[in-house]
């Protein structure tokens, strides 16, 4: 029944899809489609995310990794969920709950050394250092950081390494540190330039529309 709704939904709405996302992530796990119910539970944790709902993104987040678990063992399964991890980075950073994001980091840290993935590492690295810089930690923010920077030069995340640079330079301001934090900023704005992302801060989201 609710697989039938579910594909009903996905014809009748097929140029629309975004606007039921979440209706048929709710199908779909009822109907214990577990690839289609984390696919749209993930498409409608990111809607969420980007319109500030930061509460629902992280309920839908939690709901797609548990789903997750039903799939197949493999690197895919892995990744997916390593990716999961590190998107409710960001999520728990708009609630304001650090010690969340060092948490939900941590372990993405742990999936990624398995994974021996040093992309997603840096990432989960600059998660960490976020955190850390939001509680006054600026030792280990500089750690983590500088260990994100280093996993994230010459690859093609270079958004990430934009922030990890704009989060370092801010953990020197912190300390009172002006003239080593400003080769921090010039490589930030440098990167964003570059990009054509002017209007963005730290957690990469659009400041301007």
């Amino acid at each position: 029944m609710h697989e039938k709704i579910g594909h009903s939904v996905e014809e009748l709405y097929s140029s629309r899809l975004e606007q039921k996302f979440e209706v048929l992530a709710h199908h779909f796990g009822n109907a214990e489609s577990w690839e289609k119910a984390v696919h749209y539970a993930k498409l409608a944790a990111e809607k969420a995310h980007k319109l500030s709902q930061f509460h629902q993104a992280i309920t839908l987040y939690d709901q797609a990794a548990g789903w997750i678990l039903n799939l197949p063992e493999s690197q895919s399964q892995e990744e997916s969920l390593l990716d999961i991890q590190l998107e409710l980075c960001w999520s728990n950073i708009g609630l304001g709950q650090f010690g969340k994001v060092e948490e939900v980091a941590s372990k993405a840290e742990t999936i990624a050394k398995h994974l021996d993935d040093n992309i997603r590492l840096g990432i989960a690295y600059l998660g960490l250092g976020t955190a850390c810089v939001y509680r006054g930690k600026f030792e280990k923010t500089e750690h983590y950081t500088l260990l994100a920077i280093r996993h994230l030069e010459n690859t093609t995340e270079e958004r990430s390494l934009a922030i990890a640079n704009l989060v370092l330079g801010a953990c020197y301001i912190g300390q009172g540190l002006w003239l080593k934090s400003e080769p921090c900023f010039s490589k930030t704005v440098n990167i964003y330039e570059k990009l054509g992302s002017k209007t963005e801060y730290v957690v990469g989201w659009n400041a301007v529309p």
